[in-house]
């Protein structure tokens, strides 16, 4: 019938909507009605699995009847059903109709049957299971097999007892199978010494390389597993185990016995679980260095070289010369074979290799001398590198890097590489900081060196400081300005104001507004002071209303410059007259991206893990005065995902940014394109939106409304791939 139907062929059935209308349909035509349906052999195995699923949440479950014939249907996937009911809704005496279900043909009708069965395991005879179990424990089918050592795990102890004397005669399958049950009976982390035996057994007697695999991952369960929770350093988390095994030196020499003839068996997964099996027990044999190594070649995968250089860092080992500047070699060619594969933010990727190769030093002092005679040391990627060397080495470092990007003018920038050229005299890289002006995504890095023993030449530099998000950056550009001679320009002046205007809903801010004004008040020789009885923002704007009004009144050409929200260069109206005779047919694409490169552009918007949108397309979307008044004003309208949160901490600090990756206890703020801060949650007081962008104001300082027009003519040729 057509209300049947409706039951049976409900679209998204699970969702409220779908079940406003079949519930109440299906509630008029019965449980005996919709049950007629699975003996219909006429009708298709999805209806009648549909009309199961419909009984058992409706009308509690199968009739006796029903269960008995659906069980024996021809279609699996209405066995498989009818196994399922019955875990969930059991019908009366369907034990007899469940448990051959168990040993059906089809495997899925096997792994509901199993499922089934432990769901309702308590109300079942124990003996009854020992038949089922030994033949699905072997059974080809993974997720069979994963069903029935679920089932096993949750045996009485005298039944699983019987079960695992049982298995000694099993087939090696069976056998692993029956070592995963055993470790899941007791899942805590400790030492499974019997399991450990019988994984052992078959490890050692087969030659199959599944079996072997299977055998080498449940010898680390049985060693207690991964270390998940607080490991020595986060890379190693799968490459420690949880427990210690100080007082198992016999148990581990026989491990280790048993795993080395494994690797090298040709199978990648094999060998690459061997390994880190070898590498947990920190295993000492003086051939597994070089074992180790040799898998690290040119055309191997970066993520089995990372995961075997892990695996080096673990290794006691003595390493020859030779071995060492393989080692260095595979360190230093990661980064191009991940070019365009890296698929978490580099932070993290820099993070974790820096792990890895402070471990690896440990275990081989000779590597840092090996990596700075490399070639290829001193490129982009391997900056990061640089902070895990002792500082004997870091200034070596630091000429190298110096060396390269005075040969290369091309050379990458980043936060990185700031913080080590500053290491070296100001005289030698202050004016190459001074050239990386124009990258605004590094203006912050820059700052913060720049501002220390300031020089007059960078006061520009710091009064635009003072629009940063950061309020670190502020904090220092402020200072800086306080050393330089006095400057009462009142163009100057303005970015005071702007920051003072801003931090009025910052209402904690007491001091830094206070130093705003004792700022303002040196430039101008004027004897302010600031009162603040309530912070309260109503409050605060009255308080400092009195400041703004005695600027505009002393200087009332520059009222609206100090009242707009553009960058401390120019006025809204400038902006607004640039826009409109610009002449953005005109545009040279070539020079636009010129400029899209030099004002650091590209650092935040492509990559593999882009701190702003995607521009590809944009200029299809945007009016050319939508899309350039976007950039000149980035805190008007900003997307949420781009929408960055305040971070308080406990020791006074403030950090504004993008969160990238948040864990249970902290998180991985994107304060810039290149900068980042790790803040552990007990180090967070407070955690709140922040209302400005992360892409700085003044980004298209200085340009005239012709090279408007090149930006625009640029992005206008940046298409999405599927164009």
């Amino acid at each position: 019938t057509a209300e049947l139907d409706s039951v049976l062929l409900a679209p998204q059935p699970l969702d409220a909507w779908s079940r406003a209308l079949w519930l109440p349909a299906a509630q008029r035509i019965g449980a005996e009605r919709i049950g007629q349906t699975l003996s219909n052999a006429q009708l298709s195995p999805d209806l009648r699995v549909r009309a199961i699923e419909v009984l058992t949440e409706l009308f509690h479950g199968l009739a006796t009847a029903e269960a008995t014939l659906a069980a024996r249907d021809a279609s699996p996937f209405v066995r498989a059903r009818v196994a399922w009911s019955l875990g969930r809704a059991p019908c009366e005496n369907y034990v007899p109709i469940l448990l051959p279900l168990a040993l059906d043909q089809h495997p899925l009708v096997r792994r509901c049957a199993l499922e089934a069965i432990a769901d309702r395991v308590a109300q079942l005879n124990p003996t009854n299971l020992l038949p089922i179990l030994p033949v699905n424990l072997g059974h080809p089918d993974k997720r069979v097999r994963q069903a029935a050592a679920r089932l096993a795990a949750l045996l009485p102890e005298a039944s699983w007892t019987k079960l695992w004397t049982s298995l000694e005669k099993a087939v090696p399958q069976a056998r692993l199978t029956g070592v995963m049950a055993a470790v899941w009976r007791n899942p805590a982390s400790q030492i499974h010494t019997n399991t450990l035996k019988t994984a052992l057994a078959v490890l050692k007697a087969t030659r199959d390389n599944d079996l072997r695999l299977q055998a080498v991952r449940l010898i680390v369960l049985a060693l207690g597993d991964y270390h998940l929770n607080d490991p020595s350093v986060e890379v190693y988390t799968a490459y420690e185990l949880a427990t210690s095994l100080k007082n198992l030196q016999a148990t581990v020499s026989i491990i280790q016995a048993e795993v080395r003839p494994v690797l090298g068996s040709g199978n990648s997964l094999l060998d690459a679980e061997s390994a880190r099996l070898l590498g947990m027990l920190e295993d000492k044999d003086t051939n597994l260095v070089r074992q180790v190594t040799d898998y690290i070649t040119p055309r191997s995968r970066p993520v089995y070289d990372f995961h075997y250089l892990v695996v080096l860092s673990r290794l006691p080992g003595a390493r020859s010369a030779e071995l060492t500047g393989r080692i260095a070699h595979a360190i230093l060619s990661l980064d191009r074979k991940l070019e365009g594969q890296q698929q978490r933010a580099k932070q993290n990727w820099s993070a974790r290799l820096s792990e890895v190769v402070t471990n690896l030093i440990k275990r081989d002092l000779q590597l840092p001398e090996a990596l700075l005679k490399h070639p290829d040391f001193a490129r982009p990627a391997h900056v990061d590198l640089v902070s895990v060397l002792d500082a004997r080495y870091r200034g070596q470092a630091a000429r190298l890097f110096l060396a390269a990007v005075q040969k290369t003018p091309s050379f990458p920038w980043s936060g990185p590489l700031i913080e080590l050229l500053s290491s070296l005299s100001a005289e030698e890289v202050r004016p190459l900081f001074r050239q990386q002006w124009s990258n605004f995504a590094l203006r912050d890095e820059l700052l913060l060196k720049l501002a220390v023993k300031p020089e007059p030449i960078d006061r520009e530099k710091f009064l635009f400081g003072l629009a940063s998000s950061q309020l670190s950056i502020v904090r220092a550009s402020l200072a800086a300005l306080a050393e330089l001679p006095r400057d009462p320009t009142p163009n100057n002046l303005i970015p005071a104001f702007h920051l003072l205007r801003r931090l009025l809903s910052e209402t904690n801010e007491t001091g830094l507004r206070t130093n705003i004004i004792a700022s303002v008040a040196r430039q101008t020789g004027q004897p302010f002071k600031v009162e603040e009885r309530e912070t309260d923002a109503a409050s605060l704007k009255k308080v400092y209303q009195l400041y703004f009004a005695w600027f505009t009144q002393k200087n009332p050409q520059l009222r609206q410059a100090v009242e707009s929200e553009g960058d401390s260069q120019g006025d809204s109206a400038n902006w607004n007259q640039a826009l409109k005779t610009a002449k953005w047919d005109l545009g040279q694409p070539a020079r636009g991206e010129r400029i899209f490169v030099e004002r650091g552009c590209q650092t935040c918007h492509t990559g593999t893990s882009p701190l702003g949108p995607e521009l590809a397309g944009v200029a299809g979307r945007l009016s050319a005065e939508e899309l350039l008044a976007a950039i000149i004003y980035p805190n008007r309208d900003v997307a949420p995902q781009y929408r960055t949160t305040v971070f308080k901490t406990r020791d006074g600090q403030t950090h504004t940014g993008i969160v990238s990756f948040e864990s249970a206890d902290g998180v991985i703020v994107l304060t810039g394109a290149a900068s980042a801060v790790r803040l552990a949650d007990a180090n967070i007081v407070a955690r709140y939106p922040g209302n400005l962008s992360l892409m700085p104001s003044g980004l298209l300082s200085g340009l005239r409304p012709e090279q408007l027009a090149d930006l625009h003519s640029y992005l206008k040729t940046l298409t999405p791939k599927s164009q």
